[in-house]
């Protein structure tokens, strides 16, 4: 029944019953977040009177508390969440090798074209796979920012720059690999 609704391009019920929790639980971090978020006026005056070498620096001070609870654990829930990606990611490569290995067969009935656009198809989802790397850097780079200062002007925007050239690189690598895209 599953390979049925694959191949009709059904989705699975385990896939729809898995997004249905994970979605309440990042939309409840993320209100809690909301919730416990200091406004940025009040704490900019807190932090010019307590702490007047913020002025002189002329550090930024953003509306996050340092060390708050719930964006501690909004963060940590974001890097967990990506690290179990990486073992995903692994299990693309180890699984692309037995894909490879099963279209190689002579087994296989499929035509020779067919079988050289899944290869090629093949190719790409794991370069895919290896791309999504890059968007640990700014997960990770948060969930530190919790505990020590990060004084650097252009670190927010290297963090937009990781989160957004996955989505710009992966047009172009399904154009490369998959020829029948380009035509």
């Amino acid at each position: 029944m599953e390979r049925y609704n694959i191949l009709n391009g059904r989705k699975s019920w385990r896939v729809q019953i898995w997004f249905i929790p994970m979605g309440i639980v990042t939309a409840g971090f993320q209100f809690n977040v909301l919730l416990h978020q200091t406004p940025h006026d009040v704490l900019e005056r807190l932090v010019n009177n307590t702490f007047p070498e913020v002025i002189d620096g002329q550090f930024p001070v953003s509306g996050h508390d340092d060390f708050s609870i719930p964006v501690s654990i909004v963060n940590l829930y974001y890097v967990i969440c990506k690290f179990t990606l990486v073992g995903i990611w692994s299990g693309v490569y180890i699984f692309r090798r037995k894909v490879l290995v099963i279209l190689n067969s002579q087994s296989s009935t499929i035509s020779d074209r067919s079988r050289t656009l899944q290869k090629t198809l093949v190719k790409s989802i794991t370069v895919h796979a290896w791309l999504s790397l890059l968007i640990l850097y700014p997960f990770v780079s948060y969930f530190i920012g919790q505990f020590v200062t990060i004084r650097e002007d252009n670190f927010l925007d290297s963090c937009f720059l990781f989160l957004q050239i996955q989505c710009a690189i992966n047009p172009m690598v399904t154009l490369y690999f998959v020829p029948n895209y380009r035509k």
